[in-house]
């Protein structure tokens, strides 16, 4: 049998190794959409949470805690007030927001829910694709930084040592010097992206 813990003492699972807001949006979306089927059968929104929560096998502590407080015979206005009281995500902001509306105003709930899974699904690629990007600007930044230095070192293997004298040594310098130049300014365009 599961504990009745209060909202805020909810238990978050916050391994270091895995990317913790997609998955948490992942989950939300499954939460919105599963929610939405089960609305859309006709039962309440009260009985489709505790169903929802038994469909998912306990997986999102959240969901599970107000699952529970629903259970135990708590105003469903009081629950979601809890629960949008200590969402920790925009994403979970929203799918609760969407709740409290349907539920203040009367509103098709399973619709809101539909668009709330498919916007926070949509936000959960569109994230993805952005770090996608990212790592490659960031992988042809270190290509572009280490090839002058890579046709340095080949060139002075092959033709001896062609930066000898005061203008090899010049040229040498203010190549590395643009180089340097050149991998802060990409560090800070791409400091910008992140």
């Amino acid at each position: 049998m599961r504990r009745d813990l209060p909202l805020a003492q909810v238990p978050r699972d916050r391994s270091p190794w895995r990317n913790r807001t997609a998955d948490e949006s992942d989950q939300l979306t499954e939460i919105a959409l599963r929610l939405s089927r089960v609305l859309r059968s006709g039962v309440p929104l009260e009985t489709a949470l505790i169903r929802v929560d038994d469909d998912m096998g306990h997986r999102h502590s959240t969901i599970s805690v107000v699952a529970r407080h629903v259970s135990i015979g708590r105003p469903i206005t009081e629950v979601v007030s809890g629960w949008a009281r200590h969402a920790e995500s925009d994403a979970e902001r929203l799918l609760v927001g969407a709740i409290e509306v349907g539920i203040g105003t009367g509103a098709d709930l399973a619709g809101a829910l539909d668009a709330v899974g498919e916007a926070i699904r949509d936000d959960i690629d569109h994230d993805r694709r952005r770090r996608i990007l990212l790592t490659q600007n960031q992988m042809s930044a270190g290509v572009l930084v280490c090839l002058p230095l890579l046709f340095a070192l080949i060139s002075s293997l092959t033709r001896g040592v062609p930066y000898s004298g005061l203008v090899g040594v010049g040229l040498l310098l203010s190549g590395l010097g643009f180089d340097v130049l050149g991998l802060l300014w990409i560090r800070r365009l791409l400091a910008r992206l992140s």
